[in-house]
């Protein structure tokens, strides 16, 4: 009768024990699952991916990438961002001939270190403009010190010295930016014409070549499956780059008069660089606007 009993407690206990265990496990494995949509797509083949995803739109980018033998390591479909970093980024690329000294000197002390900029010599408007786009920074903690010195015309600040801020300023804003653009023009071209287009983005491509190498996209652009690739640029930029996104449209076959590159700071309206068109933001609006009439047509 002990033995039976022993026995007895030693099972209930056993039980007791996998169903601890079990529970474990379902929240471990629960933990592991995404809680919403990520942004970035995990580091894993395309060719699984589409395989699970085949009514997924960007899945007509991935064929094309595909049928190049070109893998892709991650992508960005869309920026989850609050609307006030999105105002932010707007507002830079609407004002960026007025702000373009002051975030010059906001990437010259990226690290972090106190900055003094002066706008003696700026008229109003220029100010204004300049300590808006401050105070915003400012507020959404992109600059962790702001001052604005009215009598003297001087702000007295900090940037914020982490990696996504660093990375912002450092040009993910324009391609932001143009990304917000296209969305406009996309809205703006459908209430107007009131034709629906197949229109597929992803950002921050990251391509691997046969060859093992790895190569940055900036934005892929499907039009009724027609891939345009486009670079966002801020700063000045050499032959080397073009060359550069030269190449990596031919890996992708895709031709010339497809492969832009827009320019926040170019005075040329549109021009050809090695090989590669290259706008104005104002002439880059107008060009897909061309392509989307053609496409609609």
């Amino acid at each position: 009768m002990v033995n039976s009993n022993i026995a007895s407690n030693l099972l209930e206990r056993l039980v007791i024990a996998v169903k601890r265990i079990a529970t474990a496990l379902k929240r471990m494995i629960g933990c592991s699952q995404p809680e919403s949509t990520i942004i970035e797509q995990p580091a894993r083949s395309i060719a699984t991916q589409s395989l699970l995803d085949l009514h997924n739109p960007v899945n007509s980018i991935h064929r094309y990438i595909l049928s190049n033998g070109i893998t892709v390591q991650s992508f960005r479909t869309e920026h989850v961002e609050d609307t006030q970093v999105n105002q932010m980024t707007w507002y830079m690329g609407e004002r960026f001939k007025s702000i373009e000294p002051f975030l010059a000197t906001i990437k010259r002390h990226i690290s972090g270190e106190k900055f003094r900029f002066s706008m003696v010599n700026f008229h109003q408007r220029q100010i204004s403009d300049v300590c808006q786009f401050a105070i915003m920074a400012h507020t959404l903690g992109f600059l962790t010190r702001y001052q604005y010195y009215s009598k003297q015309r001087i702000i007295v600040g900090c940037v914020a010295a982490t990696p996504k801020v660093q990375n912002f300023f450092n040009g993910l804003w324009f391609e932001r930016y143009i990304v917000q653009k296209i969305n406009k023009i996309i809205n703006s071209y459908e209430q107007h014409v009131q034709q629906r287009l197949n229109i597929v983005m992803l950002e921050n491509v990251i391509i691997i070549l046969n060859n093992g190498n790895q190569r940055e996209i900036d934005l892929l652009i499907s039009v009724n499956d027609e891939i345009y690739y486009i670079e966002a640029k801020t700063g000045d930029i050499d032959g080397s780059f073009y060359q550069k996104y030269r190449k990596i449209a031919g890996f992708l076959d895709i031709p010339n008069k497809r492969m832009i590159v827009v320019r926040a700071r170019t005075t040329m309206h549109e021009t050809c660089n090695h090989g590669v068109l290259v706008c104005s933001i104002g002439a880059f609006e107008q060009r897909m606007r061309s392509v989307f009439d053609r496409h609609a047509r």
